[in-house]
């Protein structure tokens, strides 16, 4: 597992907003976890405005300065631990699962289901295969985090 520093709406790891195609790829192919799926969004200048990755369980990003691993800490612990730093927007409108949108910081989080860990109490939970069960737990988790710069 690799442990990478998220500066918010500045940066994942090695790699900054505002950098080209060909410095993301210089870098990128240097990454031990280049395989873990990162989707990078470029505006009309070639410039990276935008980079989405997915919790493949791979990579463990933390907010730089908050010792906070988006990736690890479920949900229900995450949002009380961000909402002092600042607050959120849940957008309503968005019919794709969950998404809190961090302005201020330049994350977004998002997840598929609204689960929490009190979801896994109900019996219907308790005759699960391991597999199963752990398919379910890991929706207590945010499935992606987006990095981006508030132009706003």
């Amino acid at each position: 597992m690799y442990t990478v520093v998220v500066k918010p709406g500045e940066s994942f790891g090695p790699i900054n907003l505002g950098m080209t195609f060909e410095e993301v790829s210089k870098i990128f192919k240097y990454l031990p976890y280049s395989d873990s799926f990162i989707h990078l969004n470029y505006d009309d200048d070639g410039k990276l405005n935008e980079l989405e990755v997915a919790n493949d369980r791979f990579i463990r990003p933390m907010l730089e300065e908050y010792d906070i691993y988006l990736f690890q800490t479920k949900v229900e612990e995450l949002i009380p631990r961000l909402n002092p730093i600042c607050s959120y927007a849940q957008n309503e409108l968005y019919v794709e699962g969950c998404q809190y949108d961090y302005t201020e910081l330049g994350i977004r989080l998002w997840r598929n289901d609204d689960f929490y860990e009190k979801d896994l109490k109900d019996t219907k939970f308790s005759n699960l295969s391991a597999d199963e069960f752990s398919y379910w737990y890991d929706k207590l988790y945010f499935e992606s985090l987006v990095i981006y710069k508030d132009d706003k």
